[in-house]
């Protein structure tokens, strides 16, 4: 038999969650065995010990063969831990593990992980020998691994991916990043100060530590502007500030807090717009008033944070640059709810599509929150750069507004109806860029459509990923290399985090928005590091 244990991997998603038992199963044909991780606790030294479950399936006895290098655990937060391989009546040592299988019998083993810090109380993954599960808790206290495999679940899945979706933003030309102690990185233009570095400059391609902010737990990147969410519940603001979008600040150029915010629960920045979610439900917004995308009733700018009209039960904000024609929120009760510019039909209502350049005016437009009509049951919401994207509850997406280059699933659409996206199931996430969408199903695959070059199509930018192809698609197409990915966010510029830990990136890089030093567009996948990554 092979060194490498193999097997399908079975990811769980917010359905399976809520079911009890073993943390995750998978069959393992080239060993003709069921294998499960029943448990996760600390010992008495408060190291992490898992307790691990071989049932052969075979009539004749195997030998199974672990390598230690492929004994690891992803904490939530990205931070990778290697551990050791044992199993009972085996031999182990710094190199390999490798025990006996009898045929129809069970085999207890364990994987032990000694430099685990006691906060961490999940694991988004644990692997060992090509075997991956995910969503496994970490127990505290004296509970032994078996107990642990009996308490309720977490929602792993929406731990990591919140973890990360909080901390990493992406917009047209910058990014901004928060590190594991709190304090704020930005890399990219810099022509407005959006960088918060004290000063502009035409960009800066690699990461620059924001001034002056710590206890950062969310960061959200604008058109021109940025902002931080503090643990307290407060929200700083900086870079362009021409339509008030970073409310009143004595200075742009570096981080200033918002007046009259607080209990900020999560933020979300447009082109020259501000949007936070307060504890209690409300949506407060900011910014450019221009088609009514601050949904207060009328098109002017404001400068202090005012709530959005006529929402309750709002269940998220949308990924996406927020605002640059319209805003949306998605309820608890699976419609959604948008505001702003209809050009191209984005506020789903089947009325008053037009092309963007057909002279809308600035105080033309939706200025309250409407219904999507005939969308229901969405579980996420995307918003593009002028398309919308919505994951439904049967695992199907659908998408629609402007669809020229096939980013909302079809092709030479200026206002394309609710349409269904081709060739996808089994969707767990979806995302939306400029001109770009993507899905990631729930084998860990990570699909993309729309365009690979810029928005008239002279640029060659690399969007999706998929190399120097000078084409549009509208129907789904992987990005090279991207499996096993378990967290993705991006616009022009695509950031990707697998499994192992591993960040990568590509597409649009003319002001270093990838943030490894080089201004070349990435046309492939890349491996690059975060600023506090090893």
């Amino acid at each position: 038999m092979k060194r490498f244990l193999q097997a399908l991997v079975l990811l769980f998603s917010g359905a399976l969650l809520a079911q009890s038992g073993p943390v995750v199963e998978v069959f393992a044909p080239q060993i003709n065995a069921q294998v499960r991780i029943t448990g996760c606790a600390r010992d008495t030294q408060n190291r992490v010990v898992c307790a691990v479950v071989f049932e052969s399936k075979a009539q004749t006895n195997q030998s199974v063969t672990v390598l230690q290098s492929t004994v690891r655990a992803l904490a939530p937060d990205g931070t990778v831990y290697r551990g050791r391989f044992s199993a009972e009546g085996g031999t182990a040592d710094d190199t390999k593990a490798v025990f006996s299988l009898p045929a129809g019998m069970r085999v207890n083993a364990s994987l032990l992980f000694p430099d685990v810090p006691s906060g961490v109380t999940l694991f988004a993954q644990v692997a060992f020998g090509g075997l991956e599960f995910r969503g496994i808790p970490v127990a505290q206290g004296r509970e032994t691994p078996t107990q642990a495999a009996q308490a309720p679940r977490p929602a792993s899945s929406e731990d990591l991916w919140t973890s990360w979706d909080r901390r990493l933003s992406v917009s047209l030309h910058h990014v901004l990043y928060v590190g594991k102690d709190g304090t704020v990185w930005a890399w990219g233009l810099n022509q407005d100060g959006q960088l918060g570095i004290g000063k502009t400059s035409e960009a800066e391609p690699k990461p620059v530590k924001v001034q002056g902010l710590t206890d950062v737990v969310e960061v959200a990147a604008g058109w021109r502007h940025s902002l931080a969410l503090r643990r307290d519940g407060t929200v700083w603001a900086w870079g362009n500030n021409d339509h008030g979008q970073l409310g009143i600040t004595p200075n742009p150029l570096v981080p200033y807090p918002v007046r009259g915010l607080t209990d900020v629960v999560a933020i979300r920045a447009g082109r020259d717009t501000s949007y936070a979610l307060r504890r209690d439900g409300t949506l407060w917004a900011w910014g450019s008033g221009e088609w009514g995308r601050l949904g207060v009733g009328d098109f002017a700018d404001r400068p202090l944070p005012t709530q959005v009209q006529g929402l309750s039960g709002i269940k998220a904000l949308p990924q996406g640059l927020f605002g640059e024609a319209v805003a949306a929120v998605l309820k608890e009760d699976g419609t959604v709810w948008v505001w702003g510019n209809n050009t191209h039909g984005l506020l789903g209502t089947g009325q008053g599509c037009s092309y963007w350049e057909s002279g809308w005016g600035w105080n033309q437009g939706q200025p309250t929150p409407v219904q999507v009509e005939g969308l229901k049951d969405v579980v996420q919401l995307a918003v593009g750069g002028r398309h919308f994207v919505a994951l439904l509850k049967t695992g199907e997406v659908v998408a629609w507004g402007l669809s020229h280059r096939g980013q909302a699933g079809v092709f030479n659409e200026y206002c394309a109806p609710i349409t269904k996206v081709p060739d996808l199931r089994d969707v767990v996430r979806i995302q939306a860029g400029g001109i770009i969408s993507f899905a990631l199903t729930r084998d860990g695959t990570l699909w993309a459509w729309g365009t690979h070059t810029s928005w008239d199509g002279r640029g060659f930018f690399g969007m999706l990923g998929i190399g120097p192809v000078r084409r549009d698609w509208e129907r789904p197409v992987p990005p090279i290399g991207m499996d096993g990915v378990i967290f993705w966010k991006g616009w022009d510029t695509t950031f990707a985090v697998k499994g192992d830990g591993t960040v990568w990136a590509w597409g649009r890089n003319d002001y270093g928005q990838i943030g490894n030093g080089s201004r070349e567009n990435q046309h492939t996948p890349i491996q690059v590091k975060l600023p506090d990554m090893p």
